[in-house]
């Protein structure tokens, strides 16, 4: 089993960390390997959530890079997702705009996610990758 944490930048981080949660966790094959992490807000009651860390099994890497790449096609604005293995390896994804085409890539983009998933290195040149989707 593999740990990968998924941060979002931006304004509404945290309901979108949720949001995305709740995409992943309707995928059948990725219930239960799915949990936000959170963490007490100083001078505030309740908790912020931070993270969003995903706990893979052998198999559903296809399915999780699927999801994360479907959800992060239908947010509007700019949005970064930054996904991190346990190595410390990242992947960095982002959008700009609004709902994209089906010819922006997208087949590419979960391959390349789904590899990262599972444990291939992200970046020849560097130990981190960066993917950019729409414009």
């Amino acid at each position: 089993m593999a740990a990968i944490w998924v941060r979002v930048e931006d304004e509404s981080a945290r309901d979108e960390l949720r949001n995305l949660s709740r995409w992943l966790s309707e995928e059948p094959d990725l219930y239960g390997h799915v949990s936000l992490i959170e963490r007490p807000e100083p001078e505030a009651l309740g908790s912020v959530t931070d993270v969003l860390q995903m706990v893979l099994s052998a198999g559903v890497a296809g399915s999780a890079a699927t999801v994360l790449v479907t959800w992060l096609r239908t947010r509007h604005g700019t949005l970064k997702m930054k996904l991190t293995r346990a190595d410390g390896a990242t992947l960095e994804l982002s959008a700009t705009g609004t709902k994209l085409s089906n010819n922006d890539g997208t087949d590419a983009l979960v391959k390349m996610t789904m590899q990262f998933l599972n444990g291939a290195e992200p970046g020849e040149e560097s130990g981190d990758q960066h993917k950019r989707i729409g414009q």
